[in-house]
Formats: structure tokens, C-alpha cells, sequence
């Protein structure tokens, strides 16, 4: 598994719920979508967090990027022939929605704060020592 179940924050399932129950579909049509997003974000207190936490990205009143959170299996101090493998599955995971999402929306990218960072140097430091 990449990641854990219980971990992951998605903003798009709340915006769901908001948009059942305030305009009646998910998803919703084009014309509803910015006034639904808006007032989301604007007027309920989930909304303002995804906001705040930069899940949701409002830059001159349009959606300009999104986050998701989901924790990668395993640990911060595992070893590198451990984590590679997550990092691995990652990377093809994004590449691939990359190469088949449309332009605009294929620049996913991911990140793990620290963890990524010391497999990175464990890399570099085993490849100084040889």
C-alpha cells in the first residue's frame, strides 16, 4: 500500500457534501462551479481551513492549484532500500495521471517534508563514500 488509509485530508470530499446539499449535484455544472467554490471557502469554517492550509489555491478568483494529503507507508527513519520503493510507486502513480490528464492539470508533484529529503541525502552520502 502507499499510503495510509486513515491519513488522507481531501478537500474535494467536503466540497461534495457542500455541493449536494447547497446546490443539489456533485459536480457541479460549470456555470455553479466558481459561485459554489467560493462560497465554500468563504463561508463555512472546513472550507476557510482548506483555504488557509493551502489545499485549495484562489488566485485572482480562479482555482490555480489544489493539495492533497495522504501519508506514505512506512517511516521517516527507514532505510533507503525500504523507502525507495514508496518513493518509486509514487512517482510512476503521478507520472502516469500526469501523461493522461489534459494540459492545465498534469503538473501533479509530490512531496513527504522530510522524508524524501534524507532519502535523497542517504543517496549522496552512500555514492561520496565509493
Amino acid at each position: 500500500m502507499l499510503f495510509r488509509k486513515e491519513s488522507i485530508v481531501c478537500w474535494i470530499d467536503d466540497f461534495r457534501t457542500f455541493a449536494m446539499k447547497n446546490v443539489g449535484r456533485f459536480p457541479t455544472s460549470e456555470e455553479e462551479f466558481y459561485p459554489t467554490l467560493f462560497n465554500f471557502v468563504n463561508n463555512t469554517e472546513v472550507g476557510k481551513f482548506y483555504q488557509t492550509q493551502n489545499h485549495v489555491g484562489i488566485i485572482n478568483r480562479k482555482l490555480v492549484f489544489m493539495k492533497f494529503v495522504a501519508k506514505a507507508s512506512g517511516g521517516l527513519y527507514d532505510p533507503y532500500f525500504l523507502k525507495s520503493k514508496v518513493w518509486l510507486k509514487w512517482e510512476q502513480l503521478l507520472d502516469k495521471y500526469n501523461k493522461e490528464s489534459s494540459p492545465g492539470i498534469n503538473k501533479s508533484l509530490q512531496t513527504a517534508g522530510l522524508d524524501w529529503c534524507l532519502m535523497i541525502t542517504e543517496i549522496k552520502l552512500v555514492e561520496t563514500m565509493q
